[in-house]
């Protein structure tokens, strides 16, 4: 079961402490890039000594026992453990105590000598817990008829933690599901994440209003604003986000906002608890609506590769769940980066120098001697002029599902509207061939680097792989399908296998 949960995670290795009969067990899983090794370990308690990225940290996983007894005795292992420990330790999990009545919403109150244990054993271990946001009552819950709130779950570090991750937090997440709420602790909050750019949705086709957003937003950009197909398809994408923001499509989004919603419900003083099970429907329903379209992707892939399918999607899986994630870069005079915009100039100096010419460009030499392939046939049909009927099926002969360059528009999104953006496109692309130039956008590809190894660590362990703008593909098509009738005639047999497809 955990190591079923390993692999649809995307983690590389884990560690089990396995249940006594159907209560208890303990599990943690990391990926490759992080070193985890487990000091101590039982029923209650994971403590491991962790190094990731240069930092070395204790941190002990913490699972509390319910009754007095069984606290007292972890309370008393973890005090063990760090008592002589002067190194950097945080712990974490549910620890189902709290330390005072302040940290309880209902019920009965408890006596101040009920939370001593808990309160003595953070003291000797010099822990303080993590700056917190969102509702730290991390569990709920019926108990003798009353509805009570607990502040269970939590991160704390000792002096020396706080000082290293003096930015480290904890956020306390929607309860999904559960009567628990899940933390997740971030080391540096500084960081933040990206945000997330607009990618066109197989899932809107079809959906009411999506084909008139982008007529209208079309015919006002290029007909009436006379804007460029580059901005006319911006002016598009833009249409396209204000109707996914109203009509609620991303089915994370939506799982977030009845989340929320659950979220409020249950942490009031009297839940109504038809609603909360009505939420849990709604969010059981949108649970299963993202898990049919991504099976649908992978089931697209599966049907390919017919009896190598399971090989075929646990490869998907890994893919999808950044096992393949760039964690550092050496460059050429040994020196390591492990933040983004470091790598990221490793990455410009190393394919700007190797794309950076030192010869005179001067090739007579090289093509002198050599023989003429092309005959005037030839070049007929390769110069003739691109028809309306030849545009289109370069459009509808690129894969639908390949990853969209910086516009975010796929080859999904032209096949689906070319009867809306066809003529544009086609007219556009015509003055291409007709001039030899096209607009600057066209060319504007971001570069992916996919590992040829594991681990990679220098820009020679990385493949590039160009995501390039649909517009730009459409002229690549033609110019692909023109020549390859005429490269049997061109090319040795061993060069041509590098066109053969696939």
């Amino acid at each position: 079961m955990v190591v079923d949960l390993q692999v649809v995670l995307g983690y590389d290795r884990v560690f089990v402490v396995e249940p006594v009969g159907l209560s208890g067990g303990l599990a943690i899983l990391w990926r490759k890039e992080v070193n985890v090794e487990v000091k101590f370990a039982n029923k209650n308690i994971i403590d491991c000594l962790i190094r990731f990225r240069g930092a070395r940290f204790f941190f002990s996983f913490v699972y509390g026992e319910p009754s007095a007894y069984g606290k007292k005795n972890v309370w008393e292992r973890l005090m063990r453990l760090g008592g002589g420990r002067k190194d950097i330790w945080g712990m974490a999990g549910d620890f189902n105590e709290i330390l005072h009545n302040g940290e309880k919403i209902g019920g009965p109150k408890r006596s101040a000598a009920s939370f001593a244990d808990f309160v003595e054993m953070l003291e000797v271990c010099e822990m303080k817990e993590l700056a917190g946001s969102w509702d730290s009552f991390t569990w709920a819950g019926v108990r003798y008829e009353k509805y009570i709130q607990c502040k269970l779950y939590r991160c704390f570090g000792n002096k020396q933690w706080r000082s290293v991750f003096y930015k480290a937090s904890q956020t306390f997440m929607e309860r999904l599901g559960s009567d628990h709420r899940p933390v997740m602790i971030d080391l540096d909050c500084g960081n933040g994440r990206r945000r997330g750019s607009f990618r066109f949705d197989k899932r809107m086709v079809g959906k009411n209003r999506v084909r008139e957003t982008i007529d209208d937003s079309w015919m006002k950009a290029r007909k009436l604003g006379k804007l460029s197909i580059v901005d006319s398809l911006g002016e598009v994408r833009k249409s396209l986000g204000r109707w996914k923001r109203e009509n609620n499509i991303n089915s994370k989004e939506k799982m977030m906002k009845l989340g929320h919603e659950l979220e409020l419900e249950t942490s009031s003083l009297a839940p109504c608890w038809d609603r909360v099970r009505l939420l849990k429907k709604e969010i059981g329903i949108a649970f299963k609506e993202e898990e049919d379209f991504w099976m649908h992707k992978s089931r697209d892939k599966w049907l390919v590769v017919g009896d190598n399918n399971t090989s075929f999607f646990h490869a998907s899986v890994k893919a999808s769940r950044q096992r393949n994630q760039l964690t550092k870069l050496i460059d050429e005079n040994g020196s390591e980066a492990s933040k983004i915009p470091q790598m990221g100039k490793i990455a410009t100096d190393y394919f700007e120098s190797l794309f950076t010419s030192t010869g005179s460009g001067d090739l007579r030499a090289f093509f002198s001697g050599l023989s003429t392939k092309v005959t005037k046939t030839m070049n007929q049909r390769l110069t003739r002029e691109v028809s309306d009927e030849e545009i289109k099926n370069a459009v509808f002969g690129i894969n639908s599902s390949s990853a969209p360059g910086s516009d975010g528009m796929n080859g999904l999104f032209f096949q689906e509207y070319w009867d809306v953006v066809g003529e544009e496109i086609s007219k556009e692309v015509k003055v291409f061939f007709q001039t030899g130039v096209f607009p600057l956008e066209w060319n504007l590809t971001q570069v992916c680097l996919i590992p040829k190894i594991s681990d990679p660590t220098r820009m020679t362990d990385l493949r590039p792989i160009s995501l390039c703008s649909v517009m730009y593909k459409i002229v690549a098509k033609i110019l692909m399908d023109r020549l390859k009738p005429l490269l049997e005639h061109l090319c040795h047999l061993l060069n041509l296998l590098l066109f053969l497809r696939d």
